[in-house]
């Protein structure tokens, strides 16, 4: 709210209103919120601290913004300046906070804004407020797009724009915000939060913007003290709060001594919810995973997704349950058909990436692969080779694709090895029973080795397979 005209400063803190209808007392005292949902808000009460003297003029620094919350009390955090700060005026401070970040327009976006005038006669007002928006895009390098004029009544939502500008009566303007309708009332603005991020969970991204004027004022100011009110109020829109230091806009006393321009301070606090930030977007959502399977294993991937707002990180995570089951700097997951086939009740399996950045995550459609289709195109061989007799792996048919595994294989029995010399016992007998099982021997020579017993094998899902090794020879090569 851009404040009261010529009141002494100690008396002016008692009869403002913070710009989403918030009352701030002079003492400090946390504030009682009154916004209805879904308004997410931060109340607070800002005494910032002068630059330090030891900083150097456009040094990197910070200031600490004292901020209550109504909820849990006081608290302290941080904000971080922009890596240029000016030592003299740089008080700031943030209307919402997701954590110690200030929520922020996305200002990669193209933020559109109407008027209303509600048949008043301060029509001749608009190209000064397309200047007021033209001063924040040079200040936050943020597009604003004038969309036309408004038809809906204070306060209602308006197809086509994201922020909307009435000139109306000073209580429609109070009442927008549940601000005091003060009689020396100019004007209110504020925003509507949403978090991002599909739980919830990601940062407060401005989604409506509003702003009321009480239109019988505006003749009376000056063209300095109608700008100073046109920025102030946008301000607010951009989340920026009151400060104390006269010298800056956000200062919520408009008077003829109000600069009618952005202060140090407010282009400050404007850099940290600007372009130079970065992008506020969750990633492009990933594609539908693929599938390739080999000897021992399911690579799942996706495309690389793009991202204007930092690095990406990829979760892997069975599309029906939700499980995550790996998370990857690359969108690119292996899974051991173990995993995949040592689950007799498992049929398929659905699998779906989700791409997340530090703003939220981004899931991905998901595919199913089915692991019932498995059926035993080869039988394991048994070979043997100098003094070693070993049995290799089963060949599998999993999707159409065969590969060698006994994953997903049920083996039971036992194959008996009794070893001969020639034609002589030398009184060795040891066991197979299955694939991977193996005996090397030593000290021998010209071996031969006479099998008995049999293996049954059993695919998931399919009948048995019972082989008979029962007078089977086999010669070492």
């Amino acid at each position: 709210m851009a404040g009261v005209r010529h009141l002494h400063p100690l008396l002016a803190g008692l009869a403002l209103a913070l710009a989403l209808g918030y009352t701030v007392p002079v003492t400090g005292a946390p504030a009682v919120p009154v916004a209805p949902e879904p308004i997410v808000i931060t109340t607070f009460d800002v005494t910032q601290p002068a630059a330090p003297t030891s900083v150097a003029p456009r040094a990197t620094g910070s200031v600490t913004v004292r901020v209550f919350r109504s909820e849990s009390g006081a608290e302290t955090v941080t904000a971080t300046g922009p890596g240029r700060l000016s030592t003299s005026g740089w008080h700031y401070s943030f209307l919402t906070l997701w954590g110690h970040l200030p929520a922020r327009w996305n200002p990669c976006a193209t933020i559109r804004w109407k008027v209303n005038f509600l048949g008043n006669r301060v029509t001749t007002e608009l190209p000064r407020l397309t200047a007021a928006f033209a001063a924040m895009s040079r200040a936050t390098g943020i597009r604003f797009v004038y969309a036309g004029r408004a038809a809906a009544a204070v306060g209602r939502t308006t197809p086509g724009a994201d922020i909307v500008v009435w000139f109306t009566t000073r209580r429609q303007g109070a009442a927008m915000y549940g601000a005091h309708a003060s009689a020396n009332l100019l004007g209110v603005g504020g925003h509507t939060d949403w978090p991002l991020g599909s739980t919830g969970g990601g940062p407060l991204v401005p989604q409506r913007g509003d702003v009321a004027f009480v239109a019988t004022k505006i003749p009376a100011l000056t063209a300095r003290e109608r700008m100073n009110l046109y920025l102030h109020e946008l301000g607010h829109v951009m989340n920026l709060g009151h400060v104390l230091d006269a010298s800056q806009v956000m200062n919520p006393m408009t008077s003829t001594r109000s600069p009618g321009t952005f202060g140090v301070g407010d282009r400050n606090g404007l850099a940290l919810l600007g372009r130079v930030q970065g992008c506020v977007a969750v990633p492009i959502r990933p594609s539908r995973p693929t599938f390739t399977l080999t000897d021992d294993a399911l690579a799942i991937s996706v495309p690389r997704v793009s991202s204007p707002s930092g690095p990406v990180t990829y979760t892997l995570r069975d599309a029906v349950l939700r499980n995550v089951i790996r998370t990857s700097s690359t969108p690119i997951f292996t899974i051991a058909l173990s995993v995949l086939l040592s689950h007799p009740a498992l049929r398929d399996a659905s699998f779906q990436v989700v791409a997340q950045n530090w703003v939220g995550p981004s899931a991905g459609a998901s595919r199913t692969f089915e692991v019932d289709a498995v059926d035993l195109v080869a039988l394991p061989t048994i070979t043997a080779t100098g003094t070693r007799i070993s049995v290799g792996a089963a060949s599998l048919r999993i999707c159409g694709t065969s590969v060698p595994t006994t994953e997903g294989l049920t083996i039971t029995g036992s194959i008996t090895v009794t070893v001969y010399q020639g034609t002589v016992p030398t009184g060795t007998t040891f066991a197979l029973r299955g694939p991977g099982s193996a005996m090397a021997l030593s000290g021998f020579h010209d071996v031969r080795y006479h099998l008995s017993g049999s293996l049954s094998y059993r695919v998931r899902g399919t009948g048995s397979q019972t082989v008979d090794y029962t007078g089977v020879v086999l010669t070492a090569t």
